[in-house]
């Protein structure tokens, strides 16, 4: 049965039709000519490919049956209704192209009938993409760029030209611990200023994509908005490469990111953004607003407000015109996380005493914490925080956590505890060593008080709800169950670690709400946790404080387990990602006793061999040795390993231990110049107790590391800084390995002593692995590339991440690494687990995107459009999106535009505008394919992607003809 064209006809130009959507949300900047709209019925002859639903051939055949006198050249958009039925074989109920004319539809209630899937697909034509949410497209439903049925969202009306910005905020507009105060309108209210761009250029070369805010409100072509994100904030961040130039091509993955109610406060940690949202206005159209940016954290921000958190904002004065257009709690690591701090530098003086509230007597420990701040500690309950690794005048060099210090320290409001700059620093006594005495047979006794924290509502302040925690008895149960926190400490360091088990204390802690808690700083939580323990308990009486935030601190904070370096504190999220996390509370402790994350390949966390990277086992042969835990079988150097002589060794599993469980290798042959690590061997073995948790790549294998040798970080126990113990190799039995930049050269013979012990050879060469001499039965070595023992490793190309969910990031390492030395993202070996990087950062934003290749120069001449992904048939839900068997064709690139001129450009005026539908008969088959620009199509992914990326777009103004 053939579809009625008046159908068709009705639902474009009837009431509150597709052309009165098009007019409200572009406010009238794309209009429809009503009078225009042709809809006829067309008969087309079958064929094999029209019944393989080759899309081509149905426009084709389509347009060769139109009515006498009817020409299809008349038209800029052509839009065919397929048959009934064929949806099915098609596998999409919209396709189109992009920057092109044409737009197929099934002809259904989901397809040319559903006003989200046609303005979907005719936005498609002028240059927009599918929107998205925590990685999956189509996922945001506030916008038909996705599965909603409102209106283009900010980023995407900005980048349509159909709506201006309230203000453009950069480094340059935007000073760092200020807030910001704006009245923002609802987006429907638009044209002028109803949107916020920001552009997080001060995150350097982790800027990566711009936020979009937009307040949506149910009204106009928001008619259909979903509740979800009515009356609210609607933040989205996408790619800044393409966003901020219109020549380049590519889908800037508009990305929805949070949807804020009134009255409430979130920090974005990896954009270094903190917001807060006041009272709407008397109706309802308005939404005050404050942001700001901060360096380490979001009290900087109320440190520099003096106090005042209120979110009832004022209007703000009119902004300046802005340019026109033409950018989830899961185990331990994927977000990135947000760049590491900047290195330690000296801070300037204070300009003036006027400005500054000078304190010149503060003294106390320095202190690391794993979020990347750095904190003075004068007393448990007197803490300051500073910007940066203070510098010791008398070396110029970073001064170590864990030292004793006096500084003068300038306030950045009176009363405050943060100091903007400080000065005079000396250090009083130098760092102690960690752990105490630790080549020593002592034995280190934790003595434990941990306190589960929940709030209670503060009346003064309307975010200040209550919140509940983590049940006392599950926190007690996780650190004395069999295989808990306690035996894990036990069975890994051989005993010469333990908690006390009689003297942990668990108990609840309900603090009163306020401004600093709801800011996640940590001394105030701290301090508000003590100040409730119960009769008789007392703080000072323990050697290792925890605290378990309440319930939903995991999104305001910004990651799951944080630990002071050197300390006596940590702190966790009440979940099974922080506090019921083994690894999280286990790395988190050892940096109270001076231990850093683990490395490879220049990757901070990349190590899956122990706890201090992504592993969930017990720490590695540096480490052991570190702790004072373990001890070697051998320690060589040039005085104990002579030239092309083999030295050889029964190694038994670490877990053996503690006594000659490891060899430490001290290769001073190399000169003073080029020694500057040492290298370590370890036999690792899957074990019932300590190891039960090692992942097959290190089980039965002989794991090889390297660690800093300079200054004495590996020789010395009182040593600062990380000294970066990074798995370099992982050699199983019966192998041979050269370590080309140590000169060394190791041979492993098979596993002995049932399976807990492997035979090494260990040689020395001066020119090459041949001096040795090995016997007739030894392998010849592979070649492992050798280590770059001078310089850095590539920077990380993070991105600052959204907040979602899955997964968090690793925090940034302590300031004391040069900045030179970032990391790069984690080996995607086995999937990262979510232990507790420390700090492990919410991801905020999605991983970034590579910036993509230089576009082209516009083409003289126009090129056939690219045909975007189809639109799949609905979910169960009846909302229109891809359901997961589907294959989603490659996304073309978007339109380029000409650069943003000095005045608003929106595009001309469609009053004279035709839109033409062409309806098919009778049902037949199946597979769209993908028209490129030459013309041609291509048949396979690889095929369209590859000649995707050397085409050249040509800037088209969009009209209808």
């Amino acid at each position: 049965m053939i579809l009625q064209v008046t159908e068709v006809q009705n639902a474009f130009v009837g009431p509150n039709g597709y052309a009165d959507y098009l007019k409200n949300c572009s406010y009238s900047r794309m209009l429809l000519d009503q009078r225009g709209v042709t809809v006829v019925s067309t008969l087309v002859p079958c064929s094999l490919d029209i019944s393989t639903c080759n899309a081509n051939a149905i426009s084709d055949a389509g347009r060769l049956n139109l009515p006498s006198g009817l020409q299809a050249a008349s038209f800029t958009h052509l839009v065919y209704v397929i048959p009934k039925g064929l949806a099915v074989v098609c596998g999409w109920v919209g396709l189109a192209e992009i920057l092109g004319p044409q737009t197929w539809f099934s002809p259904d209630n989901v397809g040319i009938f559903s006003k989200g899937t046609v303005m979907q697909e005719l936005l498609h034509n002028f240059g927009l993409y599918h929107s998205w949410k925590d990685g999956v497209e189509y996922e945001d439903y506030s916008t038909a760029m996705g599965s909603g049925d409102s209106c283009p969202s900010a980023p995407e009306l900005w980048r349509l030209g159909w709506a201006t910005p309230l203000a453009q905020l950069s480094s340059s507009t935007f000073p760092v611990a200020t807030f910001k105060a704006f009245s923002l309108p609802a987006t429907y209210m638009g044209p002028t200023g109803v949107i916020i761009k920001i552009q997080p250029d001060w995150l350097g070369t982790f800027y990566t994509k711009n936020v979009y805010l937009g307040f949506r409100v149910k009204a106009a072509g928001d008619t259909d908005l979903q509740d979800e994100f009515h009356q609210k904030l609607n933040v989205h961040e996408l790619d800044k490469t393409i966003d901020n130039n219109f020549y380049a091509a590519g889908d800037p993955k508009a990305s929805i990111i949070g949807s804020i109610s009134p009255s409430s406060s979130v920090t974005y940690f990896n954009f270094k953004l903190h917001l807060l949202t006041g009272a709407l206005s008397s109706n309802g159209n308005v939404i005050f607003l404050k942001l700001c940016r901060f360096v380490v954290g979001p009290d900087e921000c109320m440190a520099n407000n003096n106090g005042d958190s209120s979110t009832t904002l004022p209007l703000p004065p009119s902004p300046a015109p802005p340019s026109p257009p033409r950018a989830s709690p899961p185990r331990r690591p994927s977000p990135p996380p947000p760049p590491p701090p900047p290195p330690p530098r000296a801070a300037p003086p204070p300009s003036s005493p006027q400005q500054q509230t000078p304190r010149t007597t503060l003294q106390g420990q320095l202190v690391y914490r794993t979020s990347g701040t750095w904190v003075l500690m004068a007393a448990l309950d007197d803490v300051y925080r500073l910007p940066a690794q203070p510098i010791d005048p008398t070396t110029s060099t970073p001064v170590p956590s864990g030292s004793l210090v006096f500084l003068k320290c300038y306030l950045s409001s009176p009363g405050g505890r943060f100091c903007s700059s400080v000065a005079d620093t000396r250090i009083l006594d130098p760092v102690t060593p960690f752990p105490p005495q630790a080549t020593n047979n002592a034995t280190t006794l934790i003595s434990a008080l941990v306190m589960v924290m929940s709030l209670t509502r503060n009346s003064s302040s309307a975010e200040c709800g209550s919140r509940s925690g983590a049940e006392v008895n599950d926190v007690r149960n996780a650190f004395l169950e069999p295989n808990g926190y306690a035996d894990y400490f036990n069975n890994c360091s051989y005993g010469k670690m333990q908690f006390d088990r009689k003297a942990l204390t668990v108990v609840s802690a309900s603090v009163s709400c306020s401004n600093d808690i709801l800011l996640c700083n940590l001394d105030s939580l701290s301090s508000a946790a003590r100040q409730q323990l119960p009769s008789g308990v007392q703080a000072t009486g323990f050697s290792s404080l925890i605290y378990v935030l309440p319930n939903g601190f995991a999104s305001i904070c910004g990651w799951v387990g944080q630990g002071e370096l050197p300390g006596r504190q940590s702190w966790f999220t009440p979940d099974n990602f922080g506090i019921f996390e083994k690894a999280t509370v286990v790395q988190e402790m050892l940096h109270n006793f001076g231990i850093y994350h683990a490395w490879r390949n220049g990757s901070e966390y990349g190590d899956y061999s122990t706890v201090m990277g992504f592993g969930d086992s017990c720490p590695s042969a540096p480490e052991l040795w570190r702790l004072g835990w373990a001890t070697p079988l051998a320690q060589l150097n040039s005085s104990s390993l002579p030239a092309a002589t083999f030295k050889t060794y029964t190694l038994p599993a670490t877990y053996l231990g503690p006594k000659g469980v490891l060899i430490r290798i001290q290769p001073d042959w190399l000169g003073v110049a080029s020694y500057i690590k040492d290298v370590y061997l370890g036999l690792r073995t899957r074990a019932a107790a300590a190891d039960r948790n090692l992942m097959d790549e290190f089980n039965g294998k002989l794991n090889i590391h390297e660690m800093r040798k300079e200054p004495a970080a590996d020789s010395s126990f009182v040593s600062p800084g990380d000294p970066r113990a990074s798995l370099i190799g992982v050699l199983d039995p019966g192998s041979a390995l050269t370590l080309s930049s140590y000169k060394i050269y190791l041979v492993t013979g098979s596993l002995v002593n049932g399976g807990l012990a492997i035979t090494v050879q260990i040689c020395r060469f001066i020119s090459a692995f041949q001096e040795c001499t090995p016997e007739a039965s030894l392998p010849r070595p592979q070649s492992l590339p050798p280590p770059n023992l001078r310089s850095s490793p590539p920077p990380f190309n993070k991105s600052p991440p959204p907040y979602k969910p899955p997964p968090y990031k690793p925090s940034p390492a302590p300031t004391s690494i040069p900045s030179s030395v970032a990391p790069k993202p984690p080996t995607p070996a086995p999937p990262p687990r979510p232990s507790s990087p420390s700090v492990t950062k919410l991801p905020p934003p999605s991983p970034p995107n590579k910036s993509p290749p230089p576009t082209p120069p516009p083409s003289p001449q126009p090129s056939p459009p690219l045909m975007l992904p189809p639109k799949p048939p609905p979910r169960n839900n009846g909302n229109v999106g891809p359901p997961s068997s589907l294959l989603r064709l490659p996304s073309p690139p978007p339109r380029p535009a000409l650069p943003p001129p000095l005045s608003p450009s929106p595009p001309p005026s469609l009053a004279s505008s035709k839109a033409k539908t062409i309806s098919l008969k009778d049902s037949w088959f199946t597979k769209p394919r993908i028209r490129t620009a030459a013309g041609r199509l291509c048949r396979t992914k690889a095929e369209c992607i590859n000649f995707r990326s050397s085409r050249s777009i040509r800037f088209l103004k969009y009209q209808f003809h």
